[in-house]
């Protein structure tokens, strides 16, 4: 991929953070690495390897906040620990 397809998605990645932003609250701590690494895709002069880390950054934080948005009650009941005496069989 080419520096200037890179930096096109890493605006595609943040517009997408926004919309992520304006229709749920993600925790900041889910994208803190991105937050962290000060670079947008504005900043052009930056190597392309940063741009490629930082969209990684913000994919990686934007998919678990998504995934743990979007879990359902029934997603959530399956997971938790089942009892023993759950049945009720006495």
């Amino acid at each position: 991929m080419r520096k200037q397809e890179l930096i096109h998605l890493h605006a595609l990645c943040l517009l997408l953070r926004e919309r992520l932003e304006d229709r749920a609250a993600i925790p900041p701590e889910t994208v803190a690495r991105y937050d962290d690494s000060h670079l947008g895709p504005t900043a052009v002069h930056r190597r392309k390897a940063e741009h490629r880390d930082a969209v990684l950054a913000l994919l990686d934080g934007l998919s678990t906040a998504v995934s743990e948005t979007d879990r359902t009650p029934d997603e959530e009941r399956r997971d938790q620990p089942r009892r023993a005496d759950a049945g009720g069989n006495d």
